[in-house]
């Protein structure tokens, strides 16, 4: 869902991820979380993962372990705050990077207060596959 116009994430990197994002799902797994603090959950949609961890007003790291992948190679894209996003003077700064992950990998998403970090994971090669 946009929680603002459409016309506000025009050119937005994030937008990627927002429309590749399915309306059903065939897994969805609680990763992490503290009630009222933060919480990492990842969704399953045929053989993509998206992945989504949101903070409370507190700046923080946290750790996310892919042990739920299957067994194999998979390109995760981040979509995450770049080092100038500030919740005050610079919200909107997001940077968007790749590599390659398996399920033996933890990811430690960083997010400035009040914000997120999210990953759009797919299995490596297959040309029939939209690898982000």
């Amino acid at each position: 869902m946009l929680a603002d116009v459409p016309e506000n994430y025009r050119g937005a990197p994030e937008f990627e991820f927002l429309r590749a994002v399915p309306a059903t799902w065939d897994d969805t797994r609680v990763v992490d979380g503290a009630v009222g603090d933060y919480i990492s959950v990842a969704r399953r949609s045929g053989e993509q993962w998206f992945v989504g961890t949101l903070t409370d007003e507190r700046a923080r790291t946290v750790e996310v372990p892919l042990d739920f992948l299957g067994a194999g190679s998979y390109v995760a894209r981040f979509y995450t705050d770049s080092p100038e996003t500030d919740l005050e003077d610079n919200p909107d700064a997001v940077a968007v990077t790749s590599e390659r992950v398996d399920a033996t990998t933890t990811v430690r998403a960083r997010m400035t207060s009040g914000s997120g970090h999210a990953m759009w994971i797919v299995p490596a090669g297959g040309s029939e596959r939209r690898n982000p």
